[in-house]
C-alpha cells in the first residue's frame, strides 16, 4: 500500500502535464490553418512565443497568459487575427467539451480549458 501512495502523486502531476500538453497541441491544430505539417505548426508556435517574449509576457507562458497570446497572434497577422483565433477555439471547444454555441474568444477558451484541468487535479 505504501508504494501506491508514493506513486500517487507523480500520476497527478502527470495527468496535469498530459492536460495541458492537450491544449498545447490544440493551439497546434488551429494554428494549422497556416499549414498542416507538425513543424510549420511548431514553427509558428514558436513565433509567437518569441512575439509574446518581445511583449514581456513569455515569461508566463501561452497557458498562463491567455491574453498575452492573443496580443502576439495579433500582432503578428494583423486583420487575418481572427481566423487563427476562431480555429484555435474551436479546436479548444472541442477537445475539452466546452459549451460550442457559447460565443467565448481564444482567452476566454483557454481559461475555461484550463479551469476544466484544474477541477480534474483537485479531483484525484
Amino acid at each position: 500500500m505504501s508504494s501506491d501512495s508514493g506513486m500517487k502523486p507523480r500520476a497527478r502531476s502527470l495527468v496535469a502535464s498530459m492536460d495541458e500538453m492537450t491544449l498545447i497541441e490544440c493551439i497546434d491544430e488551429g494554428l494549422g490553418v497556416l499549414g498542416r505539417d507538425d513543424q510549420r505548426k511548431i514553427y509558428w508556435r514558436m513565433l509567437l512565443i518569441g512575439k509574446m517574449k518581445e511583449n514581456g509576457t513569455s515569461d508566463k507562458g501561452i497557458l498562463r497568459d491567455p491574453d498575452g497570446f492573443l496580443k502576439s497572434i495579433e500582432d503578428t497577422f494583423g486583420i487575418g487575427a481572427w481566423a487563427i483565433e476562431r480555429a484555435i477555439t474551436q479546436e479548444i471547444k472541442r477537445k475539452f467539451l466546452l459549451d460550442p454555441t457559447e460565443s467565448g474568444n481564444l482567452v476566454w477558451a483557454i481559461k475555461k480549458a484550463m479551469h476544466k484541468i484544474s477541477e480534474l487535479q483537485d479531483d484525484d
